[in-house]
């Protein structure tokens, strides 16, 4: 997983369970949450004969495209036998489809990569993303510094979101090459 900056600490690459403790951004930590809740959920259910479920995560130090492509050139370089990344924003996405296309690995029949946002351009690259009501994100925003100028305490907010499957995402490859990397089904 290729995630934005935890905290006000500076600083990329890869997270130990410390640092992952020290999440000081609220949106960063509900989707951690959210992440963890689904890998517990698959591999309690079985997530297949002999298979445990378990997140790689990668903090990149800028919400950039070379960041993100880094961020995921370390990762997949340390971890061959991944499959999916998952990116908390397309920005990171868009690096991570840079890096599979730079390690010659075919997406999605190799690496299925999601991002977040549905940010503009998104559709182009046919990236599978999670989609967002940016305009109402900004007017809640203004609201909630409206309620706070005004002395009041802000409601708390929750804004829908949906899954959008474009081409960046398939089922799993089947078959792995022992202690490598997995490879498409001839």
């Amino acid at each position: 997983m290729l995630c934005l900056e935890l905290g006000p600490r500076q600083g990329g690459g890869r997270v130990g369970p410390g640092r992952e403790q020290q999440v000081a951004y609220h949106p960063t930590a509900e989707r951690l949450r959210g992440y963890r809740e689904t890998v517990n959920t698959t591999t309690a259910a079985g997530a297949g004969p002999g298979e445990a479920v378990r997140l790689y995560l990668t903090e990149a130090e800028r919400n950039t495209v070379p960041d993100g492509e880094a961020c995921a050139l370390e990762l997949l370089r340390a971890e061959p036998q991944l499959t999916a990344l998952l990116c908390m924003s397309d920005v990171l996405a868009q690096g991570a489809l840079r890096a599979a296309q730079t390690l010659g690995w075919p997406v999605p029949q190799r690496l299925s990569v999601v991002g977040y946002d549905d940010a503009p351009g998104s559709a182009n690259l046919n990236l599978t993303t999670v989609w967002q009501p940016t305009c109402d994100k900004g007017s809640r925003v203004g609201q909630a510094m409206l309620a706070l100028l005004g002395g009041q305490k802000p409601a708390d907010v929750r804004l829908p979101t949906r899954l959008v499957v474009r081409g960046s995402t398939a089922a799993r490859p089947a078959t792995q090459a022992p202690d490598g990397p997995l490879f498409p089904p001839s």
